[in-house]
């Protein structure tokens, strides 16, 4: 027995072009005609074959996920593999409900203006990516959302408000009672993401920060925070925000060598989220980088730019994880 379009349009009782209409665009079809093509294909165990659906449409049946990277380094540091994992998944949990294959491309110098002749896929979402490659996705004319971290009103986008992310850090220290702040960031007149993150933090607390703009990671933040031990001694800062999770690990280690306690002598947020801050004594008050949110709705923007045309500029607001890093001066206790 072929278990296929035709069968289950005659177990349903409807005609095969509804049971494409189903799978594809499901809000064009009467509620009861979806529920009964849905029970006959979880009964058979049906499912649609995506690849033949798009020969009928002149389609690839297929978005990708497209970042660009030097083809002599690794796309990824091992550090940050947790922020491409969270990607993926965010993109390919829409794309797989719909009627595309998903998959990962890399383009880079060497390949990217032949692949994008070739129209490979129907539609484009990116990884972060520079804007010299991102011209060349918005003129291959294939359907594209350029995601992460930066918003351009010349470009598709779906972006992560990283100043949001800084002002909600602020804002918790206010809100908390701390009088004395400090940030330790890096490349903060370079970066993005530093730059805007400093910029909401200034906006949280409603002034200038005690700015530490050194380097990046555990041995950076280490460095760093070295810096302001005789402040935080003296009682002048009381508050430290750090570009992220990974430099904090070295705040952390610093402090503790100084016989600093977080969150008694200081309070400590940092920011991202990343899985191994669970490895860490306490558990520190961060801001989450929404990266499965954001490539979520950049998937699904995506599919409606397929559709109906048209373009989306959308920001993400992050949001603040409470732990146990920053005391409430307020009323004298740990939060």
């Amino acid at each position: 027995m072929k278990i296929d379009r035709n069968f289950i349009a005659k177990k349903a009782g409807v005609s095969t072009a509804t049971v494409s209409r189903v799978f594809n665009t499901p809000e064009n079809v009467a509620p009861e005609k979806v529920s009964a093509v849905q029970k006959a294909a979880k009964e058979y165990n049906y499912t649609p074959n995506k690849m033949a659906s798009a020969l009928r449409r002149n389609g690839t049946g297929m978005i990708s996920l497209v970042e660009y990277a030097d083809i002599n380094k690794a796309p990824v540091s091992r550090n940050f593999l947790w922020c491409y994992a969270d990607s993926v998944k965010g993109a390919k949990y829409v794309i797989d409900k719909s009627m595309y294959n998903f998959n990962i491309l890399n383009l880079n110098a060497a390949n990217s203006d032949s692949l994008l002749k070739t129209k490979f896929c129907d539609g484009i979402i990116t990884l972060e990516i520079p804007g010299v490659f991102a011209e060349k996705v918005k003129n291959s004319g294939i359907p594209y959302v350029i995601a992460y971290r930066e918003n351009s009103e010349k470009f598709n986008t779906v972006y992560i408000d990283e100043r949001a992310g800084g002002r909600l850090a602020g804002e918790y220290f206010v809100a908390t009672g701390h009088k004395g702040y400090a940030h330790i960031t890096c490349r903060v007149k370079t970066d993005h993401a530093g730059r805007e993150r400093y910029k909401g933090f200034k906006d949280g607390i409603g002034g200038e920060p005690l700015l530490i703009d050194g380097g990046f990671g555990i041995k950076g933040g280490f460095e760093s925070a070295q810096k302001i031990i005789k402040e935080i001694k003296s009682k002048s800062i009381d508050s430290v925000f750090v570009i992220n999770d990974l430099t904090a690990f070295g705040v952390i280690q610093a402090f503790s060598a100084a016989g600093i306690r977080i969150p008694e002598d200081v309070s400590l947020i940092g920011y991202d989220n990343m899985p191994y801050i669970d490895s860490l004594p306490f558990k520190l008050t961060t801001i989450e980088t929404p990266l499965f949110k954001t490539y979520n709705v950049a998937a699904e923007e995506l599919l409606r730019i397929i559709k109906e045309g048209g373009s989306i500029h959308k920001n993400i607001i992050p949001d603040i994880i409470i732990g146990n890093s920053v005391l409430d001066r307020k009323r004298g206790k740990i939060i």
